[in-house]
């Protein structure tokens, strides 16, 4: 990415700072609004997909390959996992990481 494009982005976004840290804060949202698209893109086609049914064969071919290899080590395992995409653990993770973003850039946030 281009010194230009970088300077593009701070004149959009009007950082007061001049330099290196404008810089480097532009092509951190810039990097988060491109994985933010990407993502998106990504799931807009899965999406597709399960819509269209072409991807129930491979959700049958990995359940059936889970199924072979159930026993209660793995189901406390799994257990642990879909804690993590629950509400506590998101909720805690998005305070977490408010917290962490408005201490480290505490001087852009006022």
């Amino acid at each position: 990415m281009g010194k230009s494009a970088i300077k593009t982005l701070s004149e959009i976004f009007l950082f007061s700072k001049s330099g290196r840290d404008t810089e480097k804060l532009s092509l951190e949202i810039f990097i988060g609004i491109s994985a933010l698209i990407g993502s998106l893109y990504i799931f807009l086609k899965l999406t597709h997909k399960v819509i269209d049914k072409e991807i129930i064969f491979f959700d049958t071919l990995i359940m059936n390959f889970m199924r072979d290899l159930h026993s209660p080590f793995l189901t406390q395992i799994m257990k642990s996992i879909t804690f993590l995409g629950g509400e506590i653990f998101i909720g805690s993770a998005i305070l977490l990481t408010i917290f962490v973003l408005l201490r480290k850039h505490k001087k852009d946030a006022l």
